[in-house]
């Protein structure tokens, strides 16, 4: 064994003591006999002792030299491995089926990868599989695989209902010997079986910031059965297989840790739920979801499509331009919607110009599916957050009104009494209170608060308050709401007046309200409408640009 030695230092060398360290064990020590190793000169050495490696494998080696007073110890010792091949040794590596190795069988094939790594070509080998423990089967290869050659062996087992723990070992090579490394010829793996289960296939796709992204599957129970994420590599596509009990109905959902969904700087991630004939049985709606979005599925044929619908009222009384917005869950292929009892049919979720009435809004899927849900159009779409200060002591209670909508003027009244321009009331006792709010085309809303002796309070006239902007404006508007919802971001879509989707966005979560700011610089002057999405809720709003 022979390496080389650098004199880094400032005088010449003499006679010097060096060794190697075969494997952890005792050091074998010589004395370089040289005339002299001046400075930044090398030598080449060659140790007397001959190593001797006893068997096939790799091993550690650690060459160093002992020099008194050496000034840097650092460069003294060089460490490697050495490899001792055998004459025959062959490798083997299980080839994982599937994701999670799980399969909906009672019996699979499985995939070995034989290496050569030995010297002699192997022409012949018998391996033992065992299935816990015991022994179940022979395996016999016959071919011809010289060194750092391989090929896969495929052979069909048997299984059980369960976890099944399996082990294949090297017999013999080229009929009459023993593996000289039997270390690599040993391998172990699990293969879950699920006999009555169904093979069911995810594909996700992420978006440009796939380690916010995480899904998980619960099964009926709401127990978790498998999870996913983060991920590293955006826009990939990652495929997982499942085996799922056909009688069952599941829930995938898919998280967004920023809040944002799967829809950042204008790329979309998706996820696709197959069964085991190919049919789309799940899928991503809406990528702008915000936190959290969830699909809910069956192997046997069921309808789980949910419609939901938002609307927005009539900006007065008369002016004829309402507008009602659906949307589905669960749903599969393209939808279709109708209001008018199914006599028609479009592929638009957005129905305009509507009068005040009672409406029912029919959704229906490419499976078929349908589902219908009412609703009311009004003439007026007057909002109001009120919010109260405690009467700490007396009569010192206030209450304050803000407004959304209406038209015109907005006078206020407290208790039925005479209305007024002033949206604050004070030096108020304890007690309930009869608030009406009207604008100047006759729009109302009444409600009734309690100002407190010790918290403040505040009431929607609804589920949610929206107030943009200025409303009407020249493009730039600012928004302030209140929902129900501990969310960080309440995602939003932007309507043309024709009901065509523009563009998505969402607004953010500022202590007990969400603001945000929609442009609308970019398109043409007119009437947009902003749909609000938050827990299977729609919560429209109508936005004027002026010329």
């Amino acid at each position: 064994m022979s390496f080389n030695v650098f004199n880094r230092g400032l005088t010449t060398i003499f006679d010097f003591p060096l060794g190697y360290q075969f494997n952890g064990g005792a050091w074998v020590t010589e004395t370089a006999d040289i005339d002299s190793l001046p400075i930044d000169q090398e030598l080449t050495y060659t140790f007397n002792t001959l190593l001797n490696i006893p068997a096939a494998g790799t091993f550690p080696i650690r060459i160093a030299t002992f020099l008194d007073n050496d000034g840097n110890n650092q460069n003294d010792t060089l460490t490697f491995m050495v490899t001792k091949y055998g004459q025959r040794d062959i490798a083997l590596e299980y080839i994982v089926a599937g994701e999670n190795n799980v399969v909906c069988a009672d019996e699979t094939t499985v995939s070995i990868l034989l290496i050569n790594t030995g010297l002699d070509t192997v022409k012949h080998a018998v391996f033992v599989l065992s299935q816990s423990a015991q022994p179940v089967d022979t395996i016999s290869w016959t071919g011809a695989l010289a060194f750092g050659e391989e090929t896969t062996v495929n052979f069909t087992t048997a299984l059980n209902d369960g976890a099944n723990v399996f082990e294949l070992k090297a017999d013999t090579l080229n009929y009459v010997f023993q593996d000289d490394v039997p270390a690599n010829s040993e391998i172990e793996w699990n293969i879950e079986a699920q006999p009555e289960g169904q093979p069911v296939f995810l594909n996700f796709t992420t978006d440009n910031f796939p380690q916010e992204s995480t899904w998980k599957l619960f099964d009926d129970t709401n127990t978790v059965i498998a999870t996913g994420g983060p991920f590293g590599a955006s826009q990939n596509t990652y495929m997982t297989e499942f085996c799922l009990d056909p009688e069952e109905c599941f829930t995938f959902t898919v998280y967004d840790a920023f809040g944002d969904g799967m829809s950042a700087q204008g790329v979309q991630g998706d996820y696709e739920i197959f069964n085991q004939y190919g049919e789309l049985i799940a899928d991503l709606a809406k990528p702008n979801f915000g936190s959290q979005s969830s699909s809910h599925f069956c192997l046997t044929a069921q309808c789980l499509m949910s419609l939901q619908v938002g609307v927005e009222h009539e900006s007065s009384p008369g002016a004829s331009d309402a507008i009602a917005l659906g949307e589905t869950s669960n749903s599969l292929g393209t939808v279709t919607y109708s209001i008018n009892g199914g006599n028609t049919f479009q592929a638009s979720s957005s129905f305009i110009g509507l009068d005040p009435g009672q409406y029912t809004m029919i959704a229906k899927d490419g499976a078929g599916c349908l589902d219908t849900v009412g609703f009311e159009i009004l003439s007026c779409n007057l909002q109001t957050l009120i919010t109260t200060v405690p009467a700490v002591g007396g009569d010192i209670g206030e209450i304050h009104i803000v407004v959304s909508g209406g038209i015109g003027p907005v006078a206020y009244s407290l208790q039925e009494g005479p209305f007024g321009s002033d949206s604050s009331f004070v030096n108020l006792e304890p007690g309930d209170y009869i608030v009406t709010v009207r604008d100047s085309v006759g729009c109302e809303t009444i409600d009734t608060v309690t100002v407190s002796t010790s918290v403040s309070t505040s009431f929607l006239n609804s589920d949610y308050f929206i107030r943009i902007s200025p409303n009407p404006g020249k493009g730039l508007y600012q928004v302030e709401a209140s929902f129900d919802s501990k969310h960080i971001f309440i995602p939003y879509t932007l309507f043309n007046a024709n009901g065509q989707p523009l563009y998505d966005g969402s607004i953010v979560r500022y202590n007990d309200s969400y603001k945000g700011e929609i442009s609308i610089r970019a398109y043409p002057p007119g009437v947009y409408y902003a749909a609000f999405r938050l827990d299977g809720k729609i919560a429209i709003s109508r936005i004027i640009k002026l010329e």
